[in-house]
């Protein structure tokens, strides 16, 4: 992309500031699909935020809910846990990814700044920022900053900007939840959110019931059920669910492992339970799936 230096490998930074830590990753730029009618990827969440911003063209992201646009200057922030699929809909469309974590420190020596980021990290709402033309340079310039150096600074400048935004409201659409139900935004809530996160994209091929993953969260079952149904908007069994059949898309289309080890290695007992769950989300066998997109 022209102005912005060739990014090879994913990289790191981080920068603490007061009792907050921002943890940022950048990967490479996007290129623009080939053929625009590709199948598209399958929808996924992360344990990070992520930071998409528009240069020209638009840029379409797939949610549960439908679809959101942005165009030229509009930028949007996805919290950890929403589904969704970012598409380019156009040849000449520019834009830049980023994805961060706002972690709290156990201090209490300091301004509570850590507050200010809770909107990017806690609930289950896009937030959309429309005709900010100054984002798109500004997260070029981090990534100019992240080519050239391998300090702090593209975490610090990341963080200037996330808390400068702070003051702008921003549009909250495609939610996945209730606009009348109130969010999460408890520091042990979204401590926990994230620990179950990181949890649930080592473990989801294990057989671990809520007991089991309750107890490494150091709560009860009735607490784990409760920040499930807040962050996912489903139960704990659906999630699990969720992330072994995205799993299982993703490696039959990318890889010739036999449907049965696939099976295995997403966490199936039997064949038959994966081919079941799968026919229900994707209304083909996996067989199907795989010689229609290979």
């Amino acid at each position: 992309m022209p102005g912005v230096p060739e990014i090879t490998s994913v990289k790191e930074y981080h920068v603490h500031l007061e009792n907050t830590i921002v943890r940022m990753l950048i990967d490479v730029p996007w290129e623009m699909e080939k053929n625009a009618a590709l199948p598209p990827p399958t929808p996924h969440s992360h344990v990070c935020s992520e930071l998409f911003v528009c240069g020209t063209g638009e840029i379409v992201l797939k949610t549960e809910n439908g679809y959101l646009t942005l165009h030229s200057g509009d930028a949007a922030i996805v919290p950890p846990g929403v589904y969704h699929v970012k598409y380019r809909t156009a040849p000449d469309t520019t834009g830049h990814a980023i994805s961060f974590q706002c972690i709290r420190k156990n201090t209490r020596d300091c301004t509570d700044l850590y507050r200010q980021f809770l909107p990017y990290i806690s609930g289950r709402q896009i937030l959309v920022y429309r005709q900010h033309p100054t984002l798109f340079a500004d997260v070029q310039s981090i990534l100019q900053t992240a080519e050239t150096e391998k300090g702090f600074r593209p975490a610090l400048l990341l963080a200037e900007l996330l808390l400068r935004n702070t003051t702008v409201p921003p549009e909250q659409e495609n939610s996945r939840e209730d606009p009348d139900e109130e969010p999460v935004h408890g520091f042990r809530d979204i401590h926990r959110m994230l620990k179950l996160d990181q949890l649930l994209e080592t473990c989801y091929m294990q057989n671990y019931t809520i007991d089991d993953i309750a107890d490494q969260l150091y709560i009860s079952s009735r607490q784990l059920t409760r920040i499930v149904q807040k962050r996912y908007g489903k139960t704990l069994l659906q999630v699990i669910m969720d992330k072994r059949i995205q799993t299982a898309e993703r490696l039959l289309v990318t890889t010739d492992m036999t449907i049965d080890k696939i099976a295995v290695a997403v966490g199936f007992s039997s064949s038959a339970g994966f081919y079941r769950e799968f026919a229900k989300r994707y209304a083909a066998t996996p067989a199907e799936y795989r010689r229609k997109y290979i």
